[in-house]
């Protein structure tokens, strides 16, 4: 397909005004660590919302979320549970405070201030950051999966080569800003992207009719509510599907109720100015997302009604958009999707690289670093990150394979030690690392040996080998230091098995707050019912299913006024 000169000249523009705002930015986040990986915790809690939604708005999820649609259905909803699909909720009301409370620069220093600086806190604090820096260069892979299929559609290259040339244009902006340029470019992203989308959803709504849906799909295709094995998924990978189901369920509220990972989302909280504004990051975070969902049942919609020989399902997004979008708008919309495949790719390279400089670099071999050594540091770091994982994106088979082992499988190792080291004051570093080298030998055992078992076998597989390698080490091992836990405690006020720490510095000895876990569980509760209407309501406005709009609406604004009560007017003090 050949662009037009005027969709060209929208894109090239685009490239450009990111790239000299990389320029411009360079010698702020040349400042010091903060600068270049916090942005000095300086950001309007809005700003750091619309970044950290925008991060989670990739073009290649997007493509995935399509593909989903595509062959589930409305039940495709159920697969999104397995990620941080409703973690908003838990953001808003108690996990991001926390996590600002901790006042750190990576998530695997908020190691030190959980476990000390003993060898076991050592240990775990490297455990964790091998595994963020895994677990970003196989995000950038996926990326790589996606930002290749999408651009082979529209430019006259190849999938790799189409992938290289946009992501060499992204290093130059992210290596050279640091933080600083990649919440500058995630804001002017998220505005582009948001009517990028609302624009191709009102495409969608005025192209289909729920009368023409309902003809073109299979039984059961437009109902939402989980089923054991679906007629229409017989013949796919997700027959078993409530099995599936279930699992996706269960890993994605035990990865919620652990908070923000040690990823791009930790990092946006710590940047926030203070416990309340991060809080209120929380809540904004899922309102930016609200278009993707109208966009993607759209596409979908589109696809099932009007188009024709869509071998592979992850091109599904790109065809539509290239049958359908007029000259002028599709330069717009294809900036748009540009700049959500960049919003997750420069926040992934600065989370990843933050943990190379942090947490091994300056932790182990350079700990007295000059700020000129750390910049040229964060530099090489950003560098090697992009390296390692294009390479990983070009032996990846599709999106959805790197996607599942990503998500499903590699994380799963990591869920118990996230849970506990909030809620068991007794689990300790070596707890830690016997958790995460549990989960990530079975990872990586049942990757090599068994790679074709099913998810909800190596999930439960995985989080139960790490559990009794959790219980095994702590015991078998003796309690963090009592001041360590005792400075933890009073600062975070963490939820949960605490009492006997509570009980040992007194309450005259905590700092007084308004925090109350018993409310911020109800609220939470709460929250995700508010989430959930709120995703829901645009994908049923656009196939014009009213009286389930009409019920979700009821939903979101009766939640939305109990969190008016309950949540609110308890935020922390500035």
């Amino acid at each position: 397909m050949n662009l037009h000169p005027i969709d060209i000249a929208i894109l090239v523009v685009y490239l450009l005004g990111i790239v000299c705002a990389g320029l411009y930015l360079r010698r702020r986040a040349a400042g010091g660590v903060e600068d270049y990986f916090l942005a000095g915790r300086k950001t309007h809690w809005l700003f750091l919302a619309m970044s950290g939604s925008v991060t989670t708005y990739d073009i290649t999820g997007t493509m995935w979320i399509v593909a989903m649609f595509y062959t589930m259905g409305l039940k495709g909803m159920w697969i999104h549970w397995s990620w941080g699909f409703m973690m908003p909720a838990f953001f808003m009301t108690f996990a991001g405070k926390w996590v600002r409370r901790s006042n750190v620069v990576t998530g695997a220093e908020w190691i030190r201030t959980r476990f000390g600086e003993g060898i076991d806190g050592r240990i775990a604090r490297q455990a964790y950051a091998v595994m963020a820096i895994v677990f970003c260069v196989g995000l950038i892979g996926y990326a790589f999966q996606g930002i290749g299929k999408f651009s082979s559609v529209y430019l006259p290259v190849s999938e790799t080569t189409g992938a290289l040339f946009i992501i060499s244009i992204i290093s130059v902006y992210v290596i050279l800003g640091g933080m600083y340029s990649v919440i500058f470019a995630d804001v002017i992203q998220t505005v582009i992207l948001t009517i990028a989308a609302f624009m191709v959803a009102v495409i969608c709504y005025n192209n289909i009719s729920y009368e023409s849906l309902v003809a073109s799909v299979p039984e059961g295709w437009l109902d939402i509510m989980p089923g054991w094995q679906p007629e229409y998924l017989a013949n796919t990978d997700y027959q078993f599907f409530g099995l599936m189901c279930i699992a996706w369920t269960v890993k994605g509220m035990m990865l919620n109720a652990g908070g923000p990972g040690q990823l791009t989302d930790f990092q946006r909280f710590l940047s926030a100015r203070n416990a309340r504004e991060s809080c209120k990051l929380g809540a904004a975070w899922s309102f930016f997302l609200v278009s993707r969902w109208a966009m993607c049942i759209g596409i979908t919609a589109l696809a099932i009604t009007g188009i024709a020989g869509v071998s592979d399902t992850e091109k599904v997004l790109p065809f539509v958009l290239n049958e359908y979008l007029p000259v002028g708008l599709k330069g717009i919309i294809l900036a748009g999707f540009i700049a959500a495949f960049m919003s997750t790719f420069d926040s992934t390279i600065n989370v990843g690289a933050s943990y190379i400089v942090e947490d091994f670099y300056r932790a182990l071999f350079n700990p007295d670093a000059t700020r000129k050594q750390l910049t040229r540091a964060s530099y090489l770091a950003s560098l090697s990150i992009i390296i390692v994982g294009v390479c990983v994106g070009f032996n990846a088979t599709s999106i959805t394979s790197i996607w599942n082992w990503l998500i499903m499988v590699f994380s799963a190792g990591f869920l118990i030690p996230n849970l506990l080291r909030w809620y068991w004051w007794r689990f300790n570093g070596w707890g830690v690392v016997g958790s995460v080298g549990a989960g990530m030998f079975l990872c990586f055992f049942l990757t090599i040996v068994y790679p074709e078992a099913p998810i909800y076998v190596s999930l439960y597989i995985i989080i139960g080998g790490s559990f009794i390698a959790a219980i095994i080490a702590t015991f078998a091992t003796p309690a963090t230091d009592r001041k360590i836990l005792h400075d933890f405690y009073a600062s975070i006020r963490p939820g949960g098995w605490w009492r006997p720490i509570k009980n040992e510095i007194g309450v005259e000895n905590i700092p007084p707050n308004n925090d109350n876990f018993t409310r911020d569980a109800f609220n939470t509760v709460i929250a995700l019912a508010v989430v959930l209407s709120l995703y829901l309501m645009p994908v049923y406005a656009v196939i014009h299913h009213w009286t389930h709009f009409a019920v979700l609406a009821g939903a979101f604004v009766i939640g939305s006024l109990i969190l008016m009560m309950t949540w609110y007017p308890y935020l922390p003090e500035d």
